[in-house]
């Protein structure tokens, strides 16, 4: 249960590495196996370091939620796992499974190491950013134009005979009530996402990030 194997690994930093759920859970209850939980390979990383890196997040959240594991402990390069997933967060703004993943560690770590050093966005990310909010935003318009169209010319036409005139004719089918909730909710939704993300062009980097992630879904 002691032997090392490359880059200085033990068995939970290959379990956690690999997405073997079962073997770190069963780890985390065999009290002669806890020298495992904090130990670091030969880049300072834990087991939840290399869960985090990878976005295993079943293996996250049985590490993350063991009292015995220190979620602060940063790597060689003075991060912790909370940090590794904020900065894959920010740079990979499509993938939704990062925000899973920091939703397991934030409630449990402490506030995000300050590194002065890091770099600046570079010009091909925040380009990529920028397209990725002008193509959402453009989706987001048509789609509340679409919606809002629909709502005056409403499937069936209206009725024009008293004492309906003016309702739609198919008001009682089920199909329609479901078809004009589906339509409200559509219109509401792209106009708050339209709002957010031309809100986002006039904010920095992070509030675009937290913007897209909102109007994404």
């Amino acid at each position: 249960m002691e032997l090392l194997g490359k880059q200085e690994r033990n068995i939970l930093h290959v379990a956690s590495k690999n997405s073997k759920v079962g073997v770190v859970n069963y780890i985390l209850k065999t009290p002669e196996l806890g020298k495992l939980l904090n130990q670091i390979d030969e880049d300072g990383n834990t087991p939840l370091h290399l869960a985090a890196i990878d976005g295993h997040n079943r293996c996250m959240h049985a590490l993350a939620w063991d009292k015995r594991v220190n979620v602060n402990l940063r790597n060689h390069d003075g991060i912790t796992a909370l940090d590794v997933v904020e900065e894959q967060t920010e740079t990979d703004v499509s993938f939704p499974k990062r925000r899973i993943t920091w939703l397991i560690l934030q409630p449990s770590a402490t506030r995000k190491t300050i590194r002065p050093e890091l770099k600046p966005e570079s010009p091909a990310t925040k380009k990529y950013r920028n397209n990725m909010v002008n193509t959402l935003l453009l989706v987001s318009i048509l789609v509340t134009t679409v919606t809002f169209s629909a709502g005056f010319t409403m499937p069936g036409g209206y009725n024009n005979s008293y004492p309906h005139e003016g309702m739609a004719t198919l008001v009682t089918r089920l199909s329609f009530q479901i078809f004009l909730i589906s339509n409200t909710i559509a219109l509401y939704s792209s106009i708050i996402a339209a709002v957010n993300l031309f809100w986002a062009q006039f904010a920095d980097t992070k509030l675009v990030t937290g913007a897209l992630n909102i109007s994404g879904p």
